[in-house]
């Protein structure tokens, strides 16, 4: 994987916190639930920095690295581009207008090449997977997919992508998938339907998935 480290001083500058038990543990880059035995809750990240503070020498999402709960950057990446509407602004009535575009529009500095806002997750994921993490399981009848294939390939990360076959042809990309980027498409199929078999591709050792809801599809 093509990443540039973070600096030493933010190795370690999050940690996990359980929201049912409050447990608190460092981050294996892995795990998405409590081992403690209670029912199902969520984990969140406690940031030992209370400051705010946007890393310009980094490009993309990991500009705010320091608010990630990342372990690595990754070059390249794309990022949020906010520019004034004031033509529309106009059209309707307001004075001021800002609109936040999540796409591919060069001229403007807007590099997400799959023209979704789930390169952002995807990258956030990357960032914080270990290098031993092994193989990445996703199902996905949209963006999502697109957008881990992108970035997977990009940055070498074996990837398994479960889709219904008929949102193979939302799957939008630059330049042909890396090796490293297995796609399975499931016949006659829903996006429950292409769950179950990732289900069974999650069990052998070192398979990790990652499961996102599949609403919005590459405009």
């Amino acid at each position: 994987m093509h990443v540039d480290p973070l600096p030493a001083t933010n190795a370690a500058h999050y940690r996990l916190v359980c929201s049912e038990c409050g447990n608190h543990r460092e981050d294996d880059g892995i795990s998405l639930a409590c081992s403690a035995l209670h029912g199902p809750a969520l984990l969140r990240t406690e940031y030992r920095e209370t400051a705010f503070a946007p890393d310009d020498r980094s490009s993309g999402v990991f500009r705010y690295h320091r608010w990630l709960p990342v372990r690595r950057c990754l070059p390249g990446t794309g990022r949020t581009v906010v520019r004034r509407a004031g033509k529309l602004a106009a059209a309707i009535g307001l004075h001021e207008l800002w609109i936040a575009f999540n796409g591919y529009q060069p001229e403007w500095g807007a590099e997400m090449a799959t023209c979704s806002f789930k390169e952002l997750e995807a990258a956030a994921v990357l960032g914080r997977l270990p290098g031993s993490a092994g193989t990445l399981v996703v199902a996905s009848a949209g963006n999502t997919a697109a957008a881990f294939a992108e970035l997977c390939s990009r940055h070498d990360v074996p990837v398994v992508i479960m889709v219904p076959q008929a949102a193979l042809g939302g799957l939008r990309s630059r330049a042909p998938y890396g090796r490293s980027v297995q796609l399975v498409a499931v016949a006659d199929a829903e996006y429950a339907d292409a769950i179950r078999p990732r289900r069974h591709a999650g069990r052998p050792p070192r398979i990790h998935r990652r499961r996102r809801n599949p609403q919005r599809r590459p405009s």
